[in-house]
Order: C-alpha cells, then structure tokens, then sequence
C-alpha cells in the first residue's frame, strides 16, 4: 500500500482561520501523501492569503461557491492518486492517521473504502493511541445503507477503483448529492471503521449521527472541558513536528 500513489483533497469555505491547521496536521503525517490539493468553494474571507506558506506544497483550486458536492467532484477530477483521503478545511488529522490506515489497506486489500473513528480537536490534544492498535477492525454490513451522516468525509481514505466501479455500475453521477455518493461507493466494496480517534472534528460545530447497535458507542471520543479550559485545536500549528516551507512531499505540486 505504501507504494501507492495518495492523493489528500481538503474542501473549505470560508474556513480561513482553521484552515492552515488542517494542512498542517496533513504536513505533519508520519506517512505523506503525494499530493495535497485544496478546493476552495467560493470563500470570501482571507483563505487565499492565509495559504502562503503553503504554497509550494499545495494545488489550489478556486471555483465559485456550488456546495460540498461540486467541490468533492472537482478534487475528485483533479487527483491522480490510487487511494484519496478527504478532509474538510476546519477539521484535523492525528499525524499517525494516514500510517495506520495505509496498513489496515495493506492488511486488507479488499477494502474499498475506510473510515477511523473521532476525537473532539476543539478542547483535546492528540489521544494517545498506544493501547488501541490491536482493536479489532470494524466490518461495516451493507455499506450501502450505512447513514450517511455517519460517514465523516475527514475519516474516509477510499480506493480510486471503487469510485470507477461505481460510476460504471450506476446511471447516477457520483457528484449527484450526498446520499448518492456515500450509498454508490458503499454498494461496490466492502468497508470497514478503523476504531482508533484519529480524525479530530469539533462537535460544537458539528453534526454527528448516533453509531448503529453494530459499531462501538466510543466512535466520538468526548470530554468535557475542565473549568477555565479553552479551545486548543491539538497545538498543530506551529508545534515544530513539520515546517511548511521545507516539509517534503514526493510530488510537489505547485
């Protein structure tokens, strides 16, 4: 698997201020990707300037504000890679994520589509993940009626030959709505959650469906805030882990 092409498409909108740290988290993978492709979804505020740093690490794709759908599609078009990992603009990664799931593909080739359990980056540092690698995979039955919602498009690493499966099984677009999406990849290949918190979301400012009776309630890894404690967004930017004007990728894309 480590000898697969990856792509990383991040999605944003108007996510400015949290976006670097996002890129970053991708920056500071144990494993990195190939390439690392920004679509901009029409945003207003100051994304273009905050991606300066970035720039020589990045494909920066701006198009006029159509919605999540459009701007998945674009990245889509734009990656060349075997395996693509999405992630949205304000959300984060544990810098072991790509690692673990690259394996997890190794270990399990059949596997089209496969997505890793949450952990709240808006009041948690990185969870510690030393006691949960043996944790046994979890084999999603009929991916295809999985709730959508339950798919956390930051968690997902998916097999390019999945998405050309589904295309060619389907008279549906790929790009024709969230449910589609989600339900045409989930009827061509198994798919499985990997039960380790290594995609970072912040639940005050998102939706998470409850997990089906089969898959283990600790999906969302929550804690409460201890009195006086603040947001602190993992301590991405800026840790020293990766510095975005030297951090190599193995194609850079300018």
């Amino acid at each position: 698997m480590s000898g697969l092409f990856s792509s990383v498409v991040i999605l944003t909108y108007n996510r400015g201020k949290r976006l670097p740290q996002a890129i970053q988290s991708v920056l500071n993978q144990t494993q990195l990707p190939d390439e690392i492709i920004v679509v901009d979804d029409g945003s207003t505020d100051d994304t273009y300037d905050l991606l300066d740093p970035f720039r020589k690490k990045i494909c920066y794709l701006y198009q006029e504000h159509e919605g999540t759908d459009a701007a998945r599609k674009r990245g889509l078009q734009a990656a060349v890679g075997e395996v693509i990992a999405f992630l949205d603009g304000d959300h984060v990664w544990h810098p072991r994520k790509l690692e673990l799931q690259f394996r997890t593909l190794k270990e399990r080739d059949e596997l089209g589509l496969l997505g890793t359990f949450l952990f709240d980056c808006g009041i948690s540092s990185f969870p510690p993940l030393e006691s949960l690698e043996a944790t046994p995979l979890c084999d999603i039955p009929e991916a295809a009626s999985f709730p959508t919602d339950c798919w956390q498009q930051s968690s997902v690493l998916l097999s390019r030959w999945v998405l050309d499966q589904a295309q060619e099984s389907s008279t549906t677009r790929l790009d024709a709505g969230e449910d589609s999406f989600w339900s045409r990849v989930g009827a061509v290949a198994p798919a499985a959650v990997l039960p380790i918190p290594l995609t970072g979301i912040r639940l005050a400012d998102s939706r998470v469906c409850i997990p089906p009776s089969w898959l283990p309630l600790n999906s969302v890894e929550r804690r409460s805030p201890s009195e006086g404690e603040k947001e602190s967004p993992c301590e991405i930017a800026g840790d020293g882990k990766a510095d975005p004007a030297t951090t190599p990728l193995a194609t850079p894309r300018g």
